[in-house]
């Protein structure tokens, strides 16, 4: 059984690891770097056969079969990132972007207010959740009462006068 404690998500830490990982991912010049490093060691290995007309056939064969392997699926990769682009582009529009920066404005002022009550940003938004709560619940619950609640009116009486400045005198 594992003891690990999970996550603190409350913790910006935690979020700044989190972008940390996403970032990993391989460059152009280390793609470069291992197609060299494979380059030089299949060199290496060539020079010490010598050649006969079968190698050479059988080497041939494994380049184009290679070559055209890295072209399919090059292809394909491509095909994913298309499609994960027009996912992305459907995701993360403007409308995302200023919902994620109007959250970060508010989470940034439950911060500071924590801050200035000495109090824990998690302890903070535990208790605006309870208040949230119960102050939704009890405009719900009055929201009820009134809608059941019906008023009783009179007919509509004439009013007889034969100036208007009688009515306001």
């Amino acid at each position: 059984m594992s003891s690990a404690r999970p996550p603190d998500k409350y913790d910006f830490d935690y979020w700044d690891d989190f972008v940390s990982k996403s970032n990993n991912f391989i460059t152009a010049r280390q793609i470069a770097l291992v197609i060299l490093l494979i380059a030089l060691t299949v060199q290496a290995i060539g020079l010490m056969i010598s050649p006969s007309d079968w190698l050479i056939w059988n080497a041939l064969t494994f380049i184009v079969a290679t070559n055209l392997g890295a072209v399919l699926l090059a292809i394909q990769a491509q095909n994913s990132a298309d499609n994960i682009r027009d996912m992305y582009k459907s995701a993360f529009d403007a409308d995302f972007y200023q919902s994620l920066f109007l959250f970060s404005q508010l989470k940034s002022s439950i911060a500071q207010n924590a801050e200035n009550k000495g109090v824990s940003i998690r302890d903070e938004i535990d208790s605006l959740g309870v208040n949230l709560y119960e102050f939704i619940e009890g405009y719900l619950e009055i929201f009820k009462e009134d809608k059941n609640t019906t008023i009783n009116t009179k007919e509509k009486v004439e009013i007889e006068y034969e100036n208007e400045d009688e009515l306001f005198a």
